[in-house]
């Protein structure tokens, strides 16, 4: 498609400018007045005719405060985009389809591109008023009103022909973006805010972003952008960037930047934990009936081992959720390192008669009952689990069990040789008659498990767990 012949691009320009300065004419409220200006666009583009098209899409791009998706404007304009490319190869002097595809990379954000193809068109026209606010709506656009380089494109059409004509239009530009004259900052901040959380609504988390990161820049003071950041890089699995916020935010206000439960999400994706507990202990007191908080805080204490104030928590957890594993592991851990092992004990047999196709839990039994000097019973444990499961987990309980048959063996060898010494020494005072001095009897040795340390039991279940799923 052939938008004009390349030795009559000059006049094609010529009219091109004039056509759209009509819009630069028409005050704001008959813009807005129109029935749906981006569905007259749209029906411009679909029907073909997209030099009318691109120039309607602009100009309710500019004087609508509606954000549209990029991936909507990539889906209206794709058509459009292909044919003026294809014009502009064909007629690389084109200056019509120059100008119409430097504004469909002004709509798709392609700011490197369309900048680059209008500037060459200003130096081609310097005396060209359209072209010198393009130049200015573009670096507007671009930096969000951030800096002095639109204003001074604006400026700089009082010094052409035609430039009284566009002046109004750049002036309601910048106010709109709060940085006319005067300048408006709480409107600006609005207009930013509202902008940042639409294209965070939208998924287009990168603008968003530096939407944010700008009005953190012009406005220190408010949290609100500092919040949507610090959301941000938690979900982008970034807990010390967020982290990393909360932190200068304290240093500089001396208060905190999120409520006491956000910031102990943050704090505990950090591995924070005792940040964790003491955010959340008054919340709880003040929520008890807070789930989240209440698991939240339960496996902080967890965490750093405060077993006692932990044990009610996840007593309570496990009586809302039986079937928890993890509940389940964590009770029975805090029970133990208290000094109540029989107690976790009937705790994870109360599991394995409730969930007997759940072998972690049988493991756990295991794993306890050789840590309680059990090893016979330990052993029958482990050779049942390594002979009822495949992969990893059957490999550690068969390695399991052949440990505690040695241990069992040795302990065997060993009795036998203290009856073996016990009956010669009898046999050697039968013939010797009394000993002035009693026997020396070596006591038996028990070959057992030692209980783990607080961090260690913890280092077992995540093993214990990972060789299970």
């Amino acid at each position: 498609m052939s938008f004009c012949r390349s030795r009559t691009t000059g006049v094609a320009l010529v009219a091109l400018l004039t056509v759209m300065a009509v819009f630069a004419l028409l005050p704001w409220t008959a813009a807005r007045a129109r029935p749906d200006p981006y569905r007259e666009a749209r029906n411009l583009l679909k029907s073909g005719q997209f030099g009318a098209g691109v120039k309607a899409y602009y100009r309710f791009l500019v004087r609508s405060d509606r954000l549209l998706s990029l991936a909507v404007r990539h889906q209206d304009l794709a058509k459009a985009r292909e044919a003026l490319s294809l014009a502009l190869k064909n007629a690389p002097q084109d200056d019509k389809a120059a100008l119409l595809l430097a504004l469909v990379e002004r709509i798709l954000a392609q700011w490197d591109a369309a900048w680059e193809r209008l500037d060459r068109l200003g130096r081609k026209f310097p005396q060209s008023a359209l072209l010198t606010f393009l130049r200015g709506e573009f670096a507007l656009s671009r930096t969000r009103g951030s800096g002095n380089e639109a204003q001074g494109w604006f400026a700089a059409l009082k010094d052409q022909p035609a430039g009284v004509r566009w002046a109004g239009l750049a002036q309601e530009l910048l106010r709109w973006y709060g940085v006319g004259e005067p300048p408006d900052p709480g409107l600006r901040k609005e207009r930013l805010l509202r902008q940042a959380f639409r294209h965070f609504d939208l998924l287009e988390r990168a603008e968003a972003r530096q939407l944010f990161e700008l009005i953190c820049r012009e406005f220190p003071d408010d949290p609100v952008a500092f919040q949507a950041l610090a959301e941000q890089a938690m979900e982008a699995g970034q807990p010390a960037e967020a982290g990393r916020l909360l932190d200068d935010w304290r240093a500089r206000r001396a208060t905190s930047l999120l409520p006491p439960l956000a910031e102990a999400r943050i704090r505990f994706a950090q591995g924070r934990y005792r940040d964790v507990v003491t955010l959340l202990g008054p919340v709880l007191q003040r929520e008890p009936a807070d789930e989240y908080v209440k698991r939240l805080l339960a496996e902080g204490l967890f965490q750093v081992e405060d077993w006692r104030p932990a044990l009610p928590l996840f007593r309570e957890l496990r009586g809302a959720d039986p079937a928890n594993p993890a509940l389940l592991q964590r009770l029975a851990v805090c029970l133990e390192s208290l000094g109540e092992a029989e107690e976790a004990l009937q705790v994870l047999q109360e599991a394995v008669a409730s969930y007997p196709a759940e072998l972690f839990y049988q493991g756990e039994v295991a794993r306890l009952q050789e840590r309680l000097g059990r090893i016979e019973e330990a052993g029958k444990a482990y050779s049942a689990l390594a002979s009822t499961t495949t992969g990893p987990f059957q490999a550690f309980m068969a390695e399991k069990a052949a440990e505690m048959a040695a241990v069992l063996d040795a302990r065997a060898r060993e009795a036998e040789r203290q009856r073996e010494t016990a009956l010669s020494g009898e046999a050697v005072a039968l013939a010797t008659g009394p000993s002035p001095a009693p026997a020396v009897v070596t006591p038996v040795v028990t070959v057992a498990t030692p209980a783990p340390g607080r961090s260690k039991r913890k280092e077992e279940y995540a093993f214990l767990k990972a060789l299970y799923e």
